[in-house]
């Protein structure tokens, strides 16, 4: 018996076609709702075995699977789905990670069955990004691309920052950035915003005025104006993956023109240089044995306007090369990421590069509508896979893991208190 599907994007003409397995808002949230504008059509079907027995055979009609990966779901379903040798002809899967965590319980060997992965990812075969530099999340930031000290806060000199440093949060709780934020607000001049309060700190957050209500406003204009009055801005993820960096790094304190002090993904490590030359752009918290280690070397920054525009150098070459041109010694994946995108989504739809896609709050950008249109190419695909394949991404670190490694003496004295 042939399970029964649901078109979730009927689109005429139909070439290849996609199989989605798992959970609608996940995939509107990766832009299948722009589906309709790819360059190659396709068709996006929703498809929901419930048993081992609904899985066979399931992928006989399509030539993509599109699959939602999260906490090991259906584990026996995915190894029958995925079982190739059953169908008459190869079906490419390509496995979708939103969050570091959503694979925390999918073992390797649930993995391996896909030929490709998607997702914020930076080392992803294909990148389907929060954000990333460049990326026009406001129509205020056409100011981002203007060569004027005077109207652009990214270019604000570095004697006019009289801010230290700057955090700013809504997410309470998350580890292992809020140790490690409040033991660093002990040591350095660090202002804090958001709703999560560092420990010692009685103010509540949504008392602190005008400047707060800016950063709670989130990515505007007036949020990067105001961070551009600091040295250092604070770029902690809500979790700790490979390959994991989101926005926290790659847009609000570039934007801002702040030197990024990044706590995130440990192989961050890997990231290629903004403008090709090698030199650093983000200062990495897994690089100091302690916060004590990591505030010692902000202090001697701040104290070398020389040493701290070796971080923000990368402002020259993106005048002069524009998005297009960043990163460009990165990986194929990325620097797709960072093209027009015009050979999978129509030039009209590209003639705007606001989010033109609202559904249940959801705004969804055009590259991760480009992202999305990759999948009907199957050219590209099998392309793809020989150069790029998927390779199995390893759980977010432990506890037992990272407190060591971040916290140095510090930890002793967690253990014994």
């Amino acid at each position: 018996m042939r399970l029964a599907t649901q078109a979730l994007v009927p689109v005429v003409a139909a070439t290849t076609r996609v199989a989605l397995w798992g959970d609608d808002l996940e995939f509107r949230r990766a832009g299948v709702l722009g589906a309709g504008l790819c360059a190659s059509s396709c068709v996006f079907t929703k498809i929901d075995p419930q048993s081992v027995e609904q899985a066979r055979g399931v992928l006989e009609d399509f030539d993509v699977l599109f699959a939602e990966i999260r906490n090991g779901r259906k584990v026996d379903i995915s190894r029958v789905m995925l079982n190739r040798s059953s169908l008459s002809h190869d079906v490419i899967a390509v496995s979708y990670w939103r969050e570091a965590v959503y694979g925390k319980n999918v073992q390797s060997d649930i993995q391996v069955l896909f030929n490709l992965s998607m997702g914020v990812h930076f080392d992803s075969s294909i990148v389907n990004p929060a954000y990333w530099l460049g990326e026009k999340e406001h129509e205020s930031d056409d100011v981002m691309l203007v060569n004027d000290v005077s109207s652009n806060p990214m270019l604000r000199p570095f004697d006019e920052r009289d801010g230290f440093a700057v955090y700013v949060t809504s997410h309470c709780d998350q580890q292992p950035r809020t140790d490690y934020v409040d033991i660093l607000a002990t040591i350095i001049d660090l202002d804090y915003y958001g709703r999560c309060p560092p420990v010692g700190n009685e103010v509540p957050r949504y008392q602190m005025g005008t400047f707060h209500n800016a950063f709670e406003s989130h990515r505007t204009a007036l949020q990067v104006t105001n961070a551009s009055r600091y040295k250092f801005y604070l770029s902690m993820e809500n979790h700790v993956g490979d390959g994991y960096v989101t926005e926290k790094l790659l847009s609000n304190p570039l934007r801002a023109g702040a030197v990024p002090v990044y706590l995130g993904a440990p192989n961050a490590d890997r990231l290629p240089s903004i403008d090709g030359t090698g030199r650093p752009w983000f200062i990495n918290v897994w690089d100091f044995e302690s916060p004590q280690h990591l505030a010692d070397y902000l202090g001697h920054v701040a104290a070398n306007d020389t040493l701290w525009h070796k971080y923000v150098d990368w402002h020259g070459y993106f005048f002069k090369h524009g998005k297009e041109g960043l990163f460009p010694n990165a990986t194929r994946p990325i620097r797709e990421l960072l093209s027009d995108g015009s050979h999978f989504v129509s030039p009209k739809a590209l003639s705007d590069n606001i989010p033109a896609f609202k559904q249940r709050r959801i705004k969804v950008s055009h590259r991760r509508v480009n992202a999305v249109c990759r999948l009907c190419n199957l050219t590209y695909l099998n392309d793809l896979a020989r150069i790029h394949p998927l390779l199995p991404r390893v759980p977010p670190l432990e506890e037992t893991d990272w407190r060591p490694r971040l916290f140095g003496e510090f930890y002793t004295t967690m253990r014994s208190s």
